[in-house]
């Protein structure tokens, strides 16, 4: 057990595991940045703390995430302090890892990439989860409580990476209809927040979809992680690109309506306790001969050949295919 762990150690070296140093684990060192990715690695971590019985360290730049979690104490990323915690032998897993022999997240889900070096999961063991406090579920019970009558939908409104990013126009006639058809509306997402050591090449904001509706509620850069987790598990189906939005999702078992353009819905989708991917999930997409290529950011020797903006990817679902699957999704035909 653990002999495939990448670590680093006090002299600040990363390597395998040496034999017999299983007790010196004392938690882990994430160098992932995304949301999504951390994310995915809470099973394996939280396996590891129940294996080893004890609660571990997480250093991170994102440990918002593991606010209120039982198994890890999640400190921000600090090279001089995740240092001092190596010394006397101890030793800090590192995910991810990349490198010959590991699967990359083109051919593998993102949850059993994470643990590929750490620890298999068992079926029932894929599930993330995140931990709401109290008040932060009580908040967004008031603010359903209005709507429990209705059908309730999250519009995850991210304006990121042009390919992953839903034309305005496009989610403000989603909204539109699904207004007129009666339900209530919850558009989400979040602003990136600027922090000295992370690098991001794209800018994360949002789209302002500008409705005044007594049933459209505009959220979005308002709540916390586990807010979030807590409001997607009071509503009936959530829309979102392939996203941070689509992985606290996948915490839930709220109907998922999910796009894609340039990743495999395999490798991203919700997996249930029996290892069904894509349990309660519908994944939309355009056909295209070069779909899932990665290609229209140069990728694989840029296969795809489009024009370069979001208008013109011929990936891009219809808001027609999102309006019938959201239909679906609330176990009733919305008309047309």
């Amino acid at each position: 057990m653990f002999e495939q762990c990448i670590v680093v150690d006090e002299k600040n070296h990363i390597r395998k595991i040496h034999p017999g140093e299983q007790s010196a684990i004392s938690g882990f060192y994430l160098i992932g940045q995304g949301l999504g990715d951390i994310i995915s690695m809470v099973p394996v971590i939280e396996k590891t703390a129940q294996v080893l019985g004890e609660k571990l360290v997480v250093w991170t730049l994102q440990p918002q995430v593991f606010a209120n979690n039982p198994f890890v104490e999640a400190r921000l990323h600090d090279d001089y302090l995740r240092q001092q915690a190596c010394t006397g032998g101890r030793v800090l897993i590192v995910l991810p890892v990349e490198g010959n022999g590991v699967p990359t997240r083109e051919t593998m889900h993102l949850i059993d990439q994470a643990a590929f070096t750490v620890l298999p999961l068992a079926p029932e063991e894929h599930s993330a989860h995140l931990y709401p406090s109290g008040t932060e579920e009580e908040r967004m019970q008031r603010l359903v409580e209005p709507f429990l009558s209705l059908p309730r939908v999250i519009v995850h409104v991210n304006n990121t990476f042009p390919i992953r990013t839903w034309p305005l126009q496009c989610w403000q006639e989603l909204t539109n209809r699904m207004l007129t058809e009666g339900c209530a509306v919850f558009a989400v997402g979040k602003c990136m927040q600027y922090h000295p050591n992370r690098h991001f090449d794209h800018e994360k904001t949002v789209h302002d979809l500008a409705f005044v509706h007594e049933r459209f509620c505009n959220v979005c850069d308002q709540l916390t992680i586990q807010e979030l987790y807590a409001l997607i598990g009071l509503v009936s189906v959530v829309v979102t690109f392939d996203s941070d939005v689509l992985h606290v999702a996948n915490c839930t078992e709220t109907p998922i309506v999910a796009l894609f353009t340039d990743i495999n819905p395999r490798f991203r989708m919700r997996i249930s306790k029996t290892a069904e991917i894509g349990f309660k999930t519908q994944a939309l997409y355009s056909a295209c001969s070069y779909q899932f290529c990665q290609s229209h950011y140069g990728l694989n020797n840029n296969r795809c050949r489009h024009e370069k903006t979001a208008e013109s990817f011929c990936c891009m679902p219809t808001v027609e295919q999102v309006y019938d699957a959201v239909g679906s999704s609330l176990g009733t035909r919305i008309c047309h």
